[in-house]
This record gives structure tokens, sequence and C-alpha cells, in this order.
């Protein structure tokens, strides 16, 4: 299972690919989407940036880091699909998804960050962001304590 916390600003996981990796990662960055287990929500467009070499020297696990304040707003357990970034791809017409009156720039310079090959769908738990304070009380006449949890 991955952890995250979306307070720190860099978060650092290694992973063992689904698939095998026979050449390095050509952008040096994976894609990550998430999907929250409670309901459903999705974060997609996450990147993360390789700090080793996949696929050299028979290399197969991952390691990459995140930022924080890119991560999903809610703690909770989620599902993170982890793809090879293909940076620079050119847009097609039939995939741009923005408003033409929104758009300051010539269609001939636009490019896109894309998903490329799947290479791991792991769990991940993430915290750090809207957790409630757990109250601890003591009782006055004993030296006992009691715990309680969201409430």
């Amino acid at each position: 299972m991955l952890q995250f916390n979306k307070a720190q600003t860099t978060n650092t996981n290694a992973i063992w690919p689904d698939v095998q990796v026979t050449a390095s990662i050509e952008s040096g960055e994976v894609y990550l989407d998430f999907t929250q287990v409670y309901d459903k929500s999705t974060t997609d467009e996450v990147i993360g940036t390789l700090l080793n070499n996949p696929g050299v020297n028979g290399v197969q696990y991952l390691v990459f880091s995140v930022p924080g304040a890119s991560l999903p707003a809610y703690s909770g357990q989620y599902t993170v699909n982890i793809y090879e970034l293909i940076a620079g791809a050119a847009i097609k017409w039939i995939e741009a998804d923005f408003t033409w009156a929104n758009a300051s720039y010539l269609w001939s310079n636009v490019s896109a960050d894309t998903r490329g090959n799947l290479i791991s769908t792991d769990r991940a738990y993430l915290s750090g962001s809207n957790e409630v304070a757990i109250p601890e009380y003591s009782s006055p006449n004993e030296t006992g304590t009691y715990t309680t949890y969201n409430g």
C-alpha cells in the first residue's frame, strides 16, 4: 500500500510494476489517477517525477515523488493507476477539451501530457488534509484515559 500525506511538500514512494519494464521511461515522469474507494470520486493528472532509472540494468522497481499540493483534497483510501507519462504529445482536434474563447495560443503550438502504458495499479492511503483531531478525555477521579475516535 502506498502512503501519501497532503500536508508534506513532497511524497516519495516505490512500486514494483505489474508489467515488465524493459526500457527507461523517456519522460522521467509518471501519470497517476486516484479513485477514492468510498465514493468513487477521481483525481487525475497527478504527475510524479521518477527518482531512478527503471528498465536499465534489469532494475524493475520505480521510485517516484509527487508534490503534496497535487494530491486529492480528502484523506482516505484510494486505488491508484500509475501510467507512463508521454510528454508533449500533439493534441488532436477530437481530444481538445477547452473552450475556444479561453484559448490564448496558436493551435500549432499546443501540446499536452497524456497517459501512456499502464504500469501498475495499487492501493494507497492519503492523510494530512481533513482529519479531525481525536479528543482524549481523562476521568476526574481515576487515572484511566478514554479515547474517542471521530466523535
